[in-house]
């Protein structure tokens, strides 16, 4: 089969199955099940469209208008303008913008979006922000902790809608997480780090020394790693903080790990969760089993996690987002929200190369992640030309470490069927 017709297969049969679906993309970017443009896009649902006519018919039939009447058609034929930061890219924070916008699509609304990424860079948030408020937007959604900090400190009246935040408080960007008091709400994307720690343990009976990795430049991984120390207290466990400051030094902290730890958990932080394929090169080859934050860490290096799904998070925020522009909500009283649910899985192809049995109700991500791999195989191969030399990899007798992954899955699923 084609690779395209592929993906269109594969995605009718997510949104088939799941009212909201996940995003998925590949790393290289070659191939993505949707695509964020980079520039400002108008898009008019066909029930927005239905809604203007309708008014506009029940107007005419009636030769004037009443003042509820006067009000639908007004927002009708608003267009509004959206701005939209967004940290980093990474599937977690990519399901979270693509559920925002399925929310609006949904809603009705016609809007203008500009779509802008800071990849990572902690001074162009700054610059993005300053944009953002300069061109007069309606409403901003800032995606991750940074994002909505440089937000906040570009306006204080234009209201912002934040999601991939752990703590809105903690973080100081509102009074409280029930009565924010500004310009700024939004969802929490905190996970249930202590029920986390108890999957550890679970399924890792043995391991007593656990290292937590997370970026020192994101605030609200220290939370996670501070409630994960406390958690495996719990169960007996030791718990050693593994820091960086930056996506470069991750392999080398990894590598400190090599004979000190027996596990590695990964709170939801974006500068791991960008860089997840380097922890799963470095801690798989060292036989090191990683338990994730989330399901997109836990699809590139993790053999498990107890995740929220962060297309829900996007699209709850989405529908914050159309109470504050059509119905007048007060942003200083909205709470902030919390994702609507959590959901064990696990990585067999990790499991199987690392030889970990999964309890039988934990559903697989390995479906979704073969699909994954196949693209970003293919990609890897013509971008690397068989030159990447990764040491797991070449064992099992690929130059390509996305490839071994691939080939201990075709492994897995043959055993299975």
């Amino acid at each position: 089969m084609h690779l395209h017709h592929m993906h269109d297969s594969l995605k009718k049969t997510l949104q088939r199955d799941t009212a909201r679906p996940p995003a998925f993309s590949t790393q290289a970017g070659g191939h993505r099940f949707w695509e964020r443009k980079m520039t400002n896009i108008t898009r008019r649902s066909a029930l927005g469209i239905m809604s203007t006519g309708m008014a506009t018919l029940g107007l005419a039939a009636c030769g004037g208008s009443s003042d509820s009447g006067s009000t639908s058609t007004d927002s009708a034929d608003k267009t509004y303008r959206i701005g939209v930061l967004q940290l980093v890219e990474h599937e977690a924070l990519d399901a979270a913008n693509e559920g925002f916008v399925a929310a609006l699509d949904e809603s009705g609304i016609t809007y203008e979006i500009d779509q802008q990424n800071a990849q990572g860079d902690q001074s162009a948030c700054q610059t993005i922000a300053a944009k953002l408020v300069g061109d007069g937007d309606d409403l901003i959604l800032a995606i991750a902790t940074p994002a909505v900090e440089a937000c906040a400190g570009a306006t204080e009246e234009i209201p912002i809608v934040g999601t991939a935040v752990t703590d809105f408080a903690a973080s100081n960007l509102v009074e409280s997480n029930d009565a924010p008091g500004g310009n700024i709400t939004g969802s929490s994307d905190l996970t249930p780090v202590a029920d986390q720690i108890r999957m550890l343990h679970t399924v890792l009976p043995d391991a007593k020394e656990i290292g937590v990795l997370w970026c020192t430049a994101e605030s609200n991984s220290d939370l996670q790693a501070a409630m994960a120390a406390d958690a495996c207290k719990e169960y007996g466990m030791t718990a050693t903080d593994y820091t960086v400051s930056s996506s470069n030094e991750i392999q080398s902290v990894v590598e400190s790990m090599i004979g000190k730890v027996d596990a590695l958990y990964a709170p939801t932080d974006n500068t791991i969760a960008a860089s997840a394929a380097l922890v799963c090169s470095t801690a798989t080859e060292n036989n090191i089993p990683v338990i994730a934050g989330e399901e997109g860490i836990c699809a590139g290096c993790g053999v498990a996690t107890l995740s929220i799904r962060y297309y829900d998070l996007g699209y709850t925020t989405g529908e914050m987002a159309y109470e504050i522009l059509v119905n007048g909500a007060d942003v200083s009283a909205m709470e902030i929200r919390i994702a609507p649910r959590v959901t064990k899985e696990y990585n067999a192809e990790l499991c199987a190369v690392l030889n970990i049995a999964i309890p039988e109700d934990y559903p697989v991500l390995a479906f979704i992640i073969f699909f994954v791999l196949f693209f970003h195989c293919s990609e890897q191969r013509i971008q690397h030309g068989f030159h990447c030399r990764d040491p797991f990899a070449m064992r099992i007798g690929f130059n390509c470490f996305p490839c071994a992954k691939l080939a201990v899955f075709h492994q897995y699923a043959s055993s299975k069927s």
